[in-house]
């Protein structure tokens, strides 16, 4: 049995990767900004579901997040950064705001919550950490340029966090 720390778990890919796990008999602590639509979502799980609210762009609630899950399963096999989302429009076209608010939640937040969950994973020794990227963090198109920069630096960052 693994327990699975899940970001963006209120619905989407989220919420399958959560449903996926507790049907095969893992342990999820399912972070959202909604915690309660994430627990009402799954009522089957039971004592295997722990539903955190999470801002990931709060470095103050992942750590709290992260802290709870540890105490009510002791550990934390798989951590999956998947909170995220898109945003598409032209370069020139997108706000400071806009652009400041993408980076805050896509690559901000999934160093929020990487920092937090590292000290735990390299206590146990183990564990695996996931980051949601995109084929846009690759090769970035028309409209899809900030979005594809975010989605470059979680992949710049992944690749990095792997060698060390």
């Amino acid at each position: 049995m693994s327990v699975w720390f899940i970001t963006g778990a209120s619905r989407g890919l989220g919420m399958e990767l959560a449903t996926s796990a507790l049907a095969h008999g893992d342990q999820v602590i399912a972070a959202g900004r909604d915690p309660g639509a994430v627990a009402g979502a799954l009522p089957q799980a039971g004592e295997a579901l722990l539903a955190v609210q999470l801002d990931v762009t709060d470095q103050g609630q992942a750590t709290a997040a992260v802290a709870a899950g540890t105490e009510r399963f002791g550990r934390i096999d798989v951590l999956v950064n998947n909170a995220g989302y898109g945003l598409f429009g032209g370069v020139e076209e997108i706000s400071d705001a806009e652009a400041r608010g993408l980076f805050d939640t896509n690559v901000f937040g999934l160093l929020n919550v990487t920092r937090a969950a590292l000290p735990v994973l390299r206590a146990q020794g183990a564990g695996r950490v996931i980051n949601v990227s995109s084929s846009a963090g690759v090769t970035a198109s028309a409209g899809r340029g900030l979005y594809g920069a975010s989605k470059a630096a979680v992949e710049a960052i992944t690749e990095a966090l792997r060698a060390e």
